[in-house]
This record gives C-alpha cells, structure tokens and sequence, in this order.
C-alpha cells in the first residue's frame, strides 16, 4: 500500500490539470489554474484512496485468503 500511495504526489496536480482543461474547452475559465479545479482534484483522490484502502484491506482479510484457497481447489488442473 505505501508504494501504491507513493505514485500519489503527482495525481493531484494532474487530475487538477484535467479539470481544469475541460473548463478552458468550456470557455469557463482563463488559462490560470483555478481553486475550483483543484479542490475537485482533491476529491477524487479521497475517493480514490478510500477505494484503494478498502481493496488492499480486502486482499489481507482472512476471507480472501479462504476464497483464494476454495478458488484453486475449485479449479480443474491443467
């Protein structure tokens, strides 16, 4: 999980440059990077840690491991 939120650093600006792109298309915005785009970046990266931090939790579960176990016993060897 560190060296997946470690690619984090530049995630923020890009998707904040995204953002703002999309309003420069729209003609909403001048060619300054606004605070609105940015806090839009922010958001997604809350969600997108949130969604990782649950997979990585999934993948440690004690239930994962059971379905991993039952999934290779379940498969026909090759």
């Amino acid at each position: 999980m560190v060296e997946h939120f470690g690619q984090f650093h530049s995630l923020m600006p890009s998707i904040a440059m995204i953002f703002h792109c999309i309003d420069i298309a729209d003609d909403t915005v001048s060619l300054d990077l606004t605070a609105k785009s940015a806090r839009l970046a922010v958001s997604w990266c809350d969600y997108l840690e949130s969604h990782a931090r649950r997979i990585y939790t999934m993948v440690d579960s004690p239930e994962h491991e059971a379905a991993v176990r039952l999934t290779k016993k379940l498969k026909p060897n090759r």
